[in-house]
């Protein structure tokens, strides 16, 4: 019995252990040629795909706004 306690407590730690560690953050700005912030957007979690998706969008916006973008990373 208690072999199978501790089989299932390390499963559901593993188990928990993978199922968070893609996730990252980042929170990006676009900030203006001397350095004041045009656009604060809100930190982005999630997948690495998903947080890197969201950095290239805020990149396009910055071209549109004739700034450049900063991304700061977790």
């Amino acid at each position: 019995m208690k072999k199978q306690i501790i089989i299932i407590s390390l499963a559901v730690s593993l188990f928990s252990l993978v199922g968070c560690s893609g996730d990252k953050c980042s929170h990006c700005m676009i900030k203006d040629s001397q350095g004041a912030v045009i656009k604060d957007y809100d930190e982005k979690c999630g997948k690495s795909k998903d947080v890197s998706d969201y950095e290239k969008s805020c990149q396009e916006d910055a071209v549109q706004y004739g700034g450049t973008f900063d991304c700061t990373s977790k």
